[in-house]
């Protein structure tokens, strides 16, 4: 298994044939552009693809894949810096149309921008995997209009957008100060596969509809009596502190011991198709107590405050939670 050492700026890395796995290691590429996919790299290969400690920063693609357009078979990518890259379309730091193993370990994906999924873009029918990674000031631009003057679709998903119907897990990782033109600064996930979402910090994230995490769909119409999203899973996560938007645009599913912090949408109550302007992430949200009956579930609590983003050990910044 060869490990290429590849150099500052534009580079190609050719591996014949397509099947043998490919490591590349302590590598730069920066201000590349694509007319179409993959600005600063682009993955299609059927063997396995390792890319570690590495900076992928400045790139632009007039499609998806700002950063990195990721379409091969067994794909893992390990203590990247991914920033500052541009998307025409979705994914402006990574956009993944894997139809495999795709994993995303001890990475920051920073100040990244596209039309939906400002960080990352996540689109095929197989599982992506995220852990101790930080997705932090990312955008999902304004779509601006179609030609008769409709809104064009877009706006979605600040930091992580998902349209995935493979399952997805997203584990001790933070979303923080990533923003969004329309819905879900933080994530937005439209699909029917399984987004788990466990011991997350989502924060400080802003978004019209849906401040930290969105689920509600332009076509989206609310149950009554309400049940919860079941495609969206959350144990053991922080989510609020939205700048806009609130928490959630519409409520998820619990696995417990998750804390909303709540706020109110800035939507028009005419123009929300239904859904509530005052949200909540979870249907059951007793008084927090760490004991007796109520415990490991999850609790609501408007003044929780946790610190600014810092480096507080680890690979990647993180918010230091207080007691």
């Amino acid at each position: 298994m060869p490990t290429l050492p590849v150099p500052t700026s534009r580079a190609v890395v050719a591996c014949s044939p397509r099947t043998a796995p490919i490591i590349i290691a302590g590598s730069t590429f920066a201000n590349n552009t694509a007319t179409a996919e993959g600005g600063g790299i682009s993955i299609d290969n059927f063997g396995e693809v390792t890319l570690s400690e590495s900076t992928i920063r400045d790139n632009r693609a007039g499609e998806d894949g700002g950063g990195i357009e990721n379409s091969g078979t067994r794909v893992t990518f390990t203590e990247l810096l991914i920033i500052g890259n541009w998307a025409g379309v979705d994914g402006g730091g990574i956009h993944n149309s894997s139809s495999g193993e795709f994993q995303i370990l001890d990475t920051t994906i920073q100040q990244n921008s596209a039309i939906n999924g400002g960080g990352v873009g996540n689109a095929p029918d197989n599982a992506i995997i995220v852990r101790r990674s930080l997705v932090v000031g990312n955008v999902a631009r304004n779509p601006g209009l179609n030609d008769d003057g409709t809104p064009a679709d877009g706006g979605l998903g600040g930091g992580f957008y998902s349209l995935a119907d493979g399952d997805s897990l997203i584990e001790n990782s933070t979303l923080s100060a990533n923003t969004a033109a329309v819905a879900g600064g933080g994530l937005f996930h439209d699909a029917d596969g399984e987004l788990k979402l466990v011991q997350l910090t989502i924060w400080r994230n802003s978004a019209p509809q849906g401040g930290g995490i969105g689920v509600a769909e332009s076509d989206f119409v609310p149950t009554n009596p309400p049940s919860a999203n079941s495609s969206v899973i959350a144990r053991n996560i922080i989510v609020g502190g939205s700048t806009q938007g609130g928490s959630c645009d519409y409520y998820i599913t619990s696995e417990g011991g998750n804390i909303d912090t709540g706020g109110t949408q800035v939507v028009d109550p005419a123009a929300a198709n239904g859904l509530p302007t005052a949200t909540a992430c979870f249907l059951s949200a007793p008084p927090n107590t760490d004991s007796g009956p109520q415990a490991g579930r999850d609790h609501f609590i408007p003044a929780y405050a946790i610190d600014a983003i810092a480096n507080n050990g680890g690979l990647n910044l993180t918010h230091a939670i207080g007691d």
